[in-house]
């Protein structure tokens, strides 16, 4: 489970900053946060990719939920992690994605964090995934972790 959390860091440094890094680069030094005690390059490398592209998941639209209220859209190398931006507020921005994803099957897991929910669901091509929103500057992230 920590994997999750570095994961979710790197995405929102990643969506904020607006600039797409290679997964499998080392990025301690593009962070002022210490390195983890885990290598990334050990846990994007051993993870089986569903798509390199860096392009959003046609089952994305589908199962998870639509990009309307989004501005910006960016994925990870492997596809498993999705930053989008919105000029919605925070509050607004996470009861959209809720609604949605409730409304495609999915059941909340809550987190104890104010917009930061885990979703589950036992089938299709995603099963489980976090969702987590927070406000920079007058725009809200939302970073998609799934599996």
């Amino acid at each position: 489970m920590p994997a999750v959390g570095i994961i979710a860091c790197c995405a929102v440094g990643i969506c904020v900053a607006g600039t797409l890094f290679d997964a499998r680069e080392d990025l301690s030094s593009a962070s002022p946060v210490p390195a983890p005690p885990v290598s990334l390059e050990r846990v994007f490398l051993e993870q089986e990719p569903r798509d390199d592209s860096g392009r959003l998941p046609a089952a994305f639209a589908e199962e998870v939920f639509s990009l309307e209220a989004f501005y910006d859209v960016r994925v990870s190398p492997g596809g498993s992690v999705v930053g989008l931006l919105s000029y919605k507020a925070l509050e607004e921005v996470f009861r959209l994605c809720e609604a949605e994803l409730v409304g495609h099957g999915w059941t909340k897991v809550e987190s104890g964090q104010a917009a930061s929910a885990s979703f589950v669901k036992s089938q299709g091509e995603y099963t489980w995934l976090l969702v987590s929103c927070i406000e920079v500057s007058g725009t809200t992230s939302v970073i998609v972790s799934y599996a």
